[in-house]
């Protein structure tokens, strides 16, 4: 018996230390709040797609009072997406989503361009990154089926 959520997958992790990191570097996510489907590998930072289908991915992050926050969302080693935050004297945010269709064993991962230095305290988790199925089953490689066609509109 397959229920509807055998194939679901989520998760999400959070940073509890400050990390400084240089360009090219991956972004590891260490308290693992929910990871069903076991996709998040919590030791590399890297999500790795059990089951194809469209995701929906998002990435939040502060910077430490003194520096400059700068981040791209990878798939397979292809560049997505970025964030960025910066103001001169004090803490900055920043957030970016993005929805990708996904075969399995698809990886994305957050990884840092030039230097960035994130704010993470064991107490305070201010950067996340978290991603979950959002439709099953069509990945990027899948056949679509067309609807059928509509009727003749009339206006």
């Amino acid at each position: 018996h397959v229920t509807p959520t055998d194939k679901f997958v989520g998760f999400s992790a959070g940073l509890t230390k400050m990390l400084k990191t240089n360009d090219t570097d991956l972004v590891v996510y260490d308290r693992v709040f929910l990871n069903m489907g076991n996709g998040y590998d919590s030791s590399t930072g890297v999500f790795t797609c059990p089951n194809a289908g469209t995701y929906a991915f998002l990435v939040h992050g502060v910077s430490t009072a003194t520096s400059q926050l700068n981040l791209d969302i990878y798939r397979n080693n292809n560049y997505t997406v970025s964030v960025f935050a910066h103001v001169n004297n004090g803490y900055a945010s920043g957030h970016q989503s993005i929805i990708l269709q996904l075969d399995q064993q698809d990886t994305v991962f957050v990884q840092a361009r030039g230097v960035s230095a994130l704010y993470g305290q064991r107490n305070e988790v201010y950067s996340t990154f978290s991603g979950f199925m959002v439709v099953p089953n069509i990945g990027r490689t899948g056949i679509v089926t067309t609807p059928p066609p509509m009727g003749n509109i009339i206006g």
